[in-house]
């Protein structure tokens, strides 16, 4: 059956009323059988009174299955219809609230209509009032049409009224037993989530069973078989409450633990929701007249618990105090007087309980100062450690009891002298005070033939051949300071180095001055350089001329550019045709060759040009000019080796001849006729 959602408050009146009309011609027709053609449900939703309820009990799946007239439709855990005259969420579900998420939208239809709030039958149009997650809702007459998270349910014992009921009520609801969760159905369990609590499940054969954010998860019921149920898939998610259970009140045990023990108590729904576990925190047991460890005994001390009797010195800072972080003077603690005083030390007993809450030391000893006497009197559990043997070769401390001794001295054992002194009972035999140069460590120090062969004179190294016995005094100090401008010796009484100045010539290591000389700066003798500096000038134009401070002169190759010129007489450069040429420089030499140059010509040419450079031009050519009359206006032409230009405007010849090259140039009737020819 397929419903058509209607908006507004006439259309949706009307369809309730039709829909009202089909469920009332249908129980007339079904009846309260289980066979025939009618829809039909092994469920019912029993009337409480204005608190009805959905009995799921047959429902493994958390939902139940219902049939439409003339066809059958299975239910499988959420049912994906249309409401009319009201609206439904998207089917979501909150884990956080264990119910299927958000109420239907009664829309238009309150007060009254199904969905809208209700506090007893008497507040519903249809007269049945149901619990939802939500709270108390009008229920909504069903054949197969209700909203996600509900199915229809038989309601009541008599005739056949189905109406829509929450497929999970209970679900995420705090309880301690199974029954607690019995509107969620028998089959639904009391699960288990740690310190948090117990809280309702819900029966399921697949995750797509359970709401959205549980997961269908294998749990042991209390007769020890596995069954399945929806629980929370996050382990870190935790329950909150729907209004249900806050009307319902529900409530779990929880617990606090740490490692002193576990402390439970209880949480449940509230106004705000969720209450927090009220359990105390465990704490060690002390004696106070309480289980703080919450293990069912009062004032019963662990085994570990410390105790003992403090002493204190009359000294210190004496500072009022509460406790021992009251004081910051080190090795002081809060005395018994409430003064800062130097603790002695604490020596432990047995704790046990008083009666009225008061915790007391048994056998605990005063303590008392450290003595060299083989007790333990300041009870840090050492005995005497304040009179340790200190080995004279490694400052190594060794207490009372241990081995000692070096040298001639070794193998014994370090015993307390006095009250306040301990010795190594070997040295008191066998130790020497002097040294002597025989291969052993005669004054027990670690140190065999040390100062054996002391000659007194600091500047000596002295040594012993002590398998010979036979002393050895060599200089060996070493005074140079390796500065030339001091004269060096040694104090033999001090063994410290005397450095006398020293004046003469020296070399301040700087190859490019000359005439160094000590000089005395301040109270320091030192070199300074020459006045002059060495010339490296190779007089080479082909080199690069420097000192350096280490190696000395530098000479390096160039690249330098040179202007020459070769001829006998040099000052024909630039007179005529003469010139000068250049020679480029090339691994620290000139070429033999100047390029570019032009030298005198050893005879005159007659070309109009100074070609021996003696500044005269032609000298020796005959003259055969001919001054000729040039024309306003010509064109040159040439014809049979011959030059001729067309005059525009006239007909004169034109033109000039010099010495035995001419160069006549013609006017436009000469030239016509010089063709002609």
């Amino acid at each position: 059956m397929t419903w058509t959602r209607f908006r507004g408050r006439r259309t949706a009146s009307m369809f309730a009323i039709v829909a009202l009309w089909g469920a009332v011609v249908c129980t007339a027709a079904c009846g309260d059988s289980d066979t025939g053609e009618g829809t039909t449900s092994t469920n019912t939703a029993t009337d409480t009174g204005g608190n009805v309820t959905a009995d799921i009990a047959d429902n493994d799946a958390g939902s139940t299955a219902t049939t439409d007239t003339g066809s059958t439709t299975t239910d499988t855990g959420s049912t994906t219809t249309t409401d009319t005259g009201s609206s439904t969420d998207g089917g979501a579900t909150d884990p956080d609230t264990g119910a299927d998420a958000g109420p239907v939208d009664a829309g238009a239809n309150c007060p009254g209509g199904a969905f809208c709030d209700c506090s007893t039958n008497d507040d519903c149009d249809n007269g049945i009032c149901i619990d939802t997650a939500d709270g108390k809702k009008c229920a909504k007459k069903c054949v197969d049409n209700c909203p996600k998270g509900f199915t229809c349910n038989k309601y009541g014992q008599g005739d056949s009224v189905f109406v829509c009921t929450p497929d999970h009520l209970a679900i995420c609801a705090p309880c301690n037993v199974d029954k607690d969760c019995k509107y969620q159905g028998p089959t639904a369990l009391c699960l288990d989530y740690g310190a948090a609590g117990k809280f309702c499940g819900a029966a399921c054969k697949a995750d797509a069973d359970c709401p959205g954010g549980y997961g269908c998860v294998d749990v042991t019921d209390s007769a020890g078989s596995l069954v399945k149920q929806c629980k929370l898939k996050d382990a870190k998610a935790e329950c909150k409450c729907s209004k249900w259970a806050i009307a319902a009140a529900a409530k779990t045990t929880c617990s606090v633990t740490n490692d002193e023990g576990t402390c439970k108590g209880e949480r449940g729904c509230g106004a705000t929701g969720l209450g927090k576990c009220n359990a105390t925190t465990p704490e060690q047991e002390k004696c106070d007249n309480l289980d703080n460890d919450c293990d069912g005994t009062t004032d019963n001390l662990d085994k570990a618990t410390k105790c003992g009797q403090k002493a204190w010195l009359d000294v210190g800072s004496k500072t009022a105090c509460k406790e021992d972080a009251d004081c910051k003077v080190k090795g002081e603690t809060c005395a018994d007087n409430k003064t800062c005083r130097k603790l002695i030390g604490e020596c432990p007993g047995i704790a046990e309980c008083a009666p009225g809450g008061q915790m007391i030391c048994k056998n605990a000893k005063t303590p008392k100062l450290e003595a060299c006497n083989g007790d333990d009197d300041d009870c840090d559990g050492v005995a005497d450690e304040d009179y340790p043997w200190e080995n004279p070769d490694t400052g190594a401390k060794v207490p009372i009891g241990g081995n000692c001794g070096l040298g001639v001295c070794k193998g014994g054992t370090v015993k307390c002298d006095t009250f306040s002194k301990s010795v190594c009972d070997t040295e008191k035999s066998a130790k020497l005070d002097k040294e002597a140069c025989n291969d052993k460590d005669d004054d027990c120090d670690g140190k065999v033939d040390e100062d054996a062969c002391e000659d007194g004179n600091a500047c000596t190294t002295d040594t012993c051949d002590g398998s010979n016995s036979k002393c050895s005094n060599k200089p060996a100090k070493d005074c140079d300071d390796k500065n030339q401008c001091t004269t060096d010796s040694c104090d033999t009484k001090t063994g410290s180095c005397v450095h006398k100045p020293y004046v003469g010539s020296c070399d301040d290591g700087n190859a490019c001055s000359e005439g160094d000389t000590c000089k005395q700066v301040g109270t320091e003798s030192v070199c300074a350089p020459g006045a002059t500096t060495k010339t490296c000038d190779d007089s080479n134009v082909c080199t690069d001329d420097s000192c350096d401070a280490k190696g000395g002169c530098v000479n390096l190759p160039n690249a330098v550019t040179v202007v020459c010129y070769t001829a006998k007489d040099k000052n024909t450069a630039g007179v005529g045709e003469c010139s000068k040429g250049v020679q480029k420089c090339a691994g620290g030499k000139l070429p033999a060759t100047c390029g570019g140059e032009v030298l005198p010509s050893l005879t005159e040419a007659c070309d109009g040009k100074d070609d021996d450079c003696n500044g005269k031009t032609d000298e020796g050519c005959k003259s055969a000019n001919v001054d000729l009359t040039f024309a306003a206006a010509y064109a040159g032409v040439e014809a049979g080796g011959k030059k001729a230009f067309i005059e525009l405007s006239g007909s004169s010849p034109s033109g000039r001849g010099a010495g035995s090259k001419k160069t006549v140039h013609l006017g436009f009737i000469a030239w016509v006729q010089s063709l002609l020819k």
